[in-house]
């Protein structure tokens, strides 16, 4: 209830009277305070009005939606360039030759012949037979980044070959979105996911074809898989979201009407590269009787191709296509570009391919925020809900085999994600020696920072050291034997040298 200018006067003189004039104006002030709009976006201004925001839950929003952006960013991908290169450096950055698995248990001899294993199975890794694991890691990148989420379904089988583990990369329309309701026992099924009466994951109901497939074989029937044996892989957005949306959402209406101007600048450029006449022949004398044909010019043109004269009918006259020139062609693209970028937190010249304006130390600044985010994808996606689980059901089918025993500790793993590019890598290499000799990076991390495994590399300049040991050749690859080097005693004559100059010094 709004209190008028004259009635607060009014109710704070009376409550002047009794003492508490100081909480009531607090309470009148902190009521016309909750009344006024907090936001300028919460304000319902002309340019608001045809602003629709939905108060409605993620899944409320994913469920109506996420299959049709899908279809549309997929489109975008087979038709666009600059689509199909962004999810192509997603491949590359958070990928790359894969993100690769070591074993840390602490025993060598162990953590050999796991490795070993595991370097055996990611051959054979795939279900389909066709890719290595680390070739699954680049395709489940690839689906998840053009269609928001993607299916990976743990395949067992005692005869296949090293281990009894497969895994089967599906797309995300495999799962059965018919089953949906309230189940029986308390829990329900969202989307073909099932949930138990706790709100936790138990099962998905998976199609055994696409059901995009111009043939179905099996009628489109979708099995049950338990969640054990299934990861869903998406980036969630919002809390309580239980399925993904494409990575291109933000972008695929610019990415069309980028489309949309390069045709009418197609078109354009075709007209302006046309210069056609139209001529004007002198009409005959005497009227046209009904009925006879009309010979006095040409067909009237609604086409027109570079370096045509097109006879005219009478009542036309000369009249040359010169469009006008439009210079903000590259303006308008370039910043077309750069909005794809943000919305996909890459740099024009990532996007673009432009590298015309670029240097080391625009590319080094632009490109941080991005490479950010590649880690926190790696490090708080890819690895923990993907390559750890991988890891876990490979252990456990190594043990399941025989190959591996049970262990208290377990089989811990180590991660190592593809190097970055550098852009200029005799700096960063040597702000990387210097961050290690200062102590604020161990060689560990250095080693990994370059795309290394440390134990490897030490095992190998091990072999190496021997080998050179052998031949009686050596080379200055090691900061260790250079430092050693120059804290040796100098030799015998070079310290009698050393006490000559002094002497030489002391008698001038």
């Amino acid at each position: 209830m709004r209190v008028s200018a004259m009635g607060f006067l009014w109710n704070a003189a009376g409550a002047l009277a009794s003492g508490q004039a100081l909480q009531y104006v607090r309470y009148q002030v902190g009521r016309s305070i909750m009344g006024q709009r907090s936001y300028a976006a919460e304000m319902l201004a002309k340019r608001f009005r045809e602003f629709v925001a939905p108060r409605t839950s993620a899944n409320a929003e994913v469920r109506p939606s996420a299959g049709t952006v899908r279809a549309n960013a997929r489109q975008a991908v087979r038709d666009n360039p600059v689509a199909e290169r962004i999810v192509r450096l997603f491949e590359i950055y958070l990928i790359g030759r894969g993100i690769k698995t070591k074993s840390r248990t602490g025993v060598k001899t162990l953590d050999k012949k796991t490795n070993k294993l595991f370097d055996q199975w990611a051959e054979v890794a795939d279900f389909g037979g066709e890719e290595t694991y680390y070739g699954l890691q680049r395709l489940v990148v690839r689906a998840m980044a053009e269609s928001g989420a993607v299916l990976i379904v743990y395949r067992w089988d005692r005869d296949f070959p090293v281990l009894p583990l497969r895994l089967q990369v599906l797309e995300i329309d495999h799962l059965d979105h018919s089953k949906d309701g309230p189940l029986p026992q308390g829990g329900r099924i969202d989307m073909g996911i099932e949930f138990d009466r706790h709100g936790r994951r138990v099962a998905y109901h998976i199609y055994d074809e696409h059901p995009g497939e111009a043939i179905s074989y099996d009628g489109f029937q979708s099995t049950r898989f338990l969640s054990e044996d299934v990861i869903h892989l998406y980036r969630k957005d919002r809390p309580g979201q239980i399925n993904g949306v494409s990575w291109l959402a933000p972008v695929l209406p610019t990415l069309k009407d980028l489309n949309e101007f390069f045709e009418a600048a197609l078109v354009k450029a075709k007209i302006e590269a046309c210069f056609a006449v139209f001529r004007q022949r002198p009409q005959a004398g005497g009227a046209v009787l009904p009925g006879a044909k009309d010979e006095s010019g040409g067909p009237s043109v609604s086409k027109i191709s570079p370096g045509v004269i097109i006879d005219g009918k009478p009542g036309e006259e000369f009249k040359a296509v010169a469009p006008s020139s439009n210079s903000s062609f590259e303006m308008f693209v370039t910043n077309i570009l750069m909005l794809v970028g943000i919305g996909v937190s890459m740099t024009y010249d990532l996007v673009s391919g432009d590298m015309r304006k670029a240097n080391y130390s625009s590319m080094r600044a632009g490109r941080l925020p991005f490479y950010r985010f590649v880690l926190q994808t790696q490090e708080l996606l890819l690895i923990p809900r993907f390559c750890s689980r991988v890891q876990k059901s490979f252990i456990f089918a190594a043990v399941l085999k025989g190959e591996l025993k049970p262990r208290k500790g377990g089989y811990p793993a180590d991660f190592v994600p593809p190097v970055q590019e550098n852009l200029d890598p005799i700096k960063d290499m040597q702000a990387d020696i210097l961050a290690v000799k200062a102590g604020a990076m161990p060689p560990q991390e250095f080693t990994a920072r370059w795309g290394r495994d440390f134990d490897d590399v030490v095992a190998k300049f091990v072999e190496a050291d021997q080998v050179l040991k052998d031949a009686g050749v050596r080379f200055d690859y090691s900061g260790n034997v250079n430092a050693k080097a120059q804290t040796d005693d100098p030799p015998d004559d070079a310290d009698d040298d050393d006490k000559k100059g002094d002497d030489d010094a002391q008698e001038d």
